[in-house]
């Protein structure tokens, strides 16, 4: 089970014709010609990737200045060696001064609102203080108690409420976090009486808020959930806290699925976003051929549910990549032919695993994946400000492909451009074998990366072909939580 995720979430398609020009823009005062990026981010049930990137580098002065189209209020994120997150509105304009992520003020149209969602930043609170349960839940309703009054305030003066609902989310996110690590706290302290009784009370009687924008809120949520449904069923959960792997009984997602549907019965946002979470599961995890006719089922629920386009897009890319695994197994018989003109076939081997790629060198996005493909591999190990260079790449075959296209195009990258990784190259001509291909290609272009088994078996299918042997997408799940995140370039 894994515990500690970062989410970036992506943005939902938006309607230019209904954008407006939005400002951003400030300074840091301490630093000069400092890169900084702007993502978008919104709740897109579990489907996480980074969208609309914009890259920009304040000036001599410490300046910087930036125009986006926004057709809705949002959520963006700041990226400047912290995130800091930001709400904004068509047509605002807003400063920001930053000296870090722990030092920032807000002006313009949106201050107001940012000023309110910064205020929400927990302060340092000591290690002594988090291991006295009575002091610590003392301190917890205090802060909750100041951010519910600010948001009073607030109301009272000007009314944004698609703000009050995301600024409520996230006080209640933090407040359900500590009081659940107090009472986990005393749980494995053994610890009984009024203290232990009021936290529970707190926990079980907080008003839950119909909102989905909140990523701490929906982590909240499904701890929340897993908490009360292990004391549901009487697990032993600080046995399991002492493990890596949580030991489910059976029948635990059936009782957590109940649990959920009751809790969330008069929430229908947060309802929705739980139930999409059991589709997607259903299709990602489909590891088995018998698995495919409920990841069906679950991809057409998607479908009606039309306010997500790109999820049902990469909820179809990734059922066809299941269907072409577990049902096709195996790429069609192709004739190759090496640049110089010799016939060449793949042949299954004893132990080696095989990289197969088809591209085509005239198509600039296939191009720009080959070349990234035979740049020297780096990683960046936590806590190093430094990227590595991954001398042992993963011993595959590296084969790429070129499908029809212009082949002359093709020889000519082939020799301009190096060839790092020990890469055989190939092309396929003839027009039946192009068409026995089409059925492979889960996303109808260019390029596709398959890895093969040594029986040439088809062991998974990417559009992000990489020398390093990990998969395009990582899925993290949590309490029940299905969690998607891009690998980045």
């Amino acid at each position: 089970m894994i515990k500690n995720f970062i989410l970036l979430l992506s943005l939902l398609p938006m309607c230019l014709l209904c954008a407006q020009r939005t400002v951003i823009a400030g300074k840091f005062p301490y630093q000069r010609d400092v890169p900084f990026s702007v993502a978008f981010i919104s709740n897109q049930v579990v489907l996480i990737d980074e969208w609309g990137k914009v890259a920009g580098t304040s000036d001599a002065q410490g300046l910087f200045h930036l125009e986006l189209k926004v057709d809705k209020p949002s959520i963006m994120r700041f990226t400047q060696r912290e995130n800091v997150d930001l709400y904004i509105r068509p047509g605002d304009s807003l400063w920001i001064e930053m000296i870090n992520g722990r030092n920032v003020t807000f002006g313009g149209t949106a201050g107001r609102e940012n000023n309110l969602l910064f205020s929400l930043s927990r302060p340092f609170i000591p290690i002594e203080t988090q291991e006295n349960p009575s002091e610590y839940s003392m301190l917890i309703d205090t802060l909750y108690q100041k951010q519910r009054q600010s948001l009073k305030i607030y109301q009272a003066e000007q009314s944004d409420e698609g703000f009050v609902s995301l600024f409520t989310a996230k006080a209640q996110a933090q407040f359900l976090e500590d009081k659940i690590r107090i009472l986990e706290f005393m749980q494995k302290e053994a610890w009984e009486g009024n203290l232990k009784d009021r936290v529970e009370r707190q926990i079980r009687n907080l008003p839950l808020v119909d909102e989905v924008r909140a990523e701490a809120y929906i982590n909240a949520l499904h701890r929340l959930f897993t908490l009360e449904v292990q004391q549901i069923m009487g697990i032993d959960w600080s046995a399991n806290e002492r493990n890596a792997e949580i030991a489910y009984p059976p029948g635990y997602q059936d009782v957590f699925r109940r649990h959920w549907q009751e809790r969330l019965a008069e929430l229908p946002k947060l309802k929705q976003y739980f139930e999409i979470e059991e589709w997607v599961a259903a299709i990602q995890f489909c590891s088995q051929l018998e698995k495919l006719a409920s990841a069906e089922a679950a991809l057409e629920r998607i479908k009606q549910i039309k306010s997500y386009p790109a999820l049902i897009q990469e909820m179809e890319y990734t059922y066809r990549k299941s269907v072409i695994v577990l049902k096709m197994g195996k790429l069609p018989n192709m004739l190759w032919e090496t640049p110089n003109g010799q016939v060449a076939e793949l042949k299954a081997t004893e132990a080696q695993r095989t990289l197969l790629v088809f591209w085509d060198a005239s198509n600039q996005e296939s191009l720009a994946a080959y070349q990234r493909f035979q740049e020297k591999t780096t990683i960046r190990f936590p806590g190093s400000t430094q990227d590595s260079l991954i001398s042992a790449v993963t011993p595959r075959k590296l084969i790429w492909i070129q499908v029809g296209g212009d082949l002359a195009k093709w020889k000519e990258v082939l020799n301009r451009l190096p060839n790092t990784y020990s890469t055989e190259h190939y092309a396929i001509k003839k027009p039946e074998d192009i068409a026995a291909l089409k059925p492979y290609l889960y996303e109808d272009k260019l390029p596709v990366a398959f890895n093969l088994r040594p029986d040439l078996s088809i062991e998974s299918i990417s559009n992000r072909p990489t020398v390093v042997d990990y998969p395009s997408w990582e899925v993290q799940t949590m309490g029940g939580k299905v969690i998607w995140k891009r690998q980045k370039e």
